[in-house]
């Protein structure tokens, strides 16, 4: 009995492309993130409180750059640690985890979760 081989198929219906060294390319990569994992990227990331009144585009720039560097999994994380935290009572900064959620809940254009539901007499 043969074995089929291990080598990788070749691509030859695809062209080849070399690029010079000094070309730079782009990737644009697209991910859900849940409103915990936008505030976990700015609470636990050296987010200035400047950084919050940033205009929404840039806002969503920082929260690129954060996941880029630190990696989703690791937001996932710390969404996790923070809701852990907040469970017991033990938020390192309640008042900068406040303030980083208003501000998500801006962006996102979300009613927070705290405020009276306008919809009762």
């Amino acid at each position: 009995m043969e074995w089929p081989s291990r080598e990788m198929p070749t691509r030859s219906r695809l062209p080849q492309r070399s690029f010079d060294k000094g070309t730079r390319r782009r990737l644009q990569v697209e991910l859900s993130l849940a409103c915990d994992e936008l505030v976990a990227a700015l609470y636990g990331n050296l987010v200035a409180p400047d950084d919050l009144a940033a205009t929404d585009s840039d806002l969503r720039q920082l929260i690129a750059a954060v996941v880029a560097c630190e990696g989703l999994w690791s937001i996932q994380q710390q969404a996790r640690a923070i809701l852990e935290a907040e469970a017991v009572g033990a938020v390192t900064a309640p008042e900068w985890l406040a303030r980083v959620r208003q501000r998500v809940h801006a962006l996102l254009d979300l009613q927070p979760a705290s405020a009276p539901s306008q919809d009762l007499p």
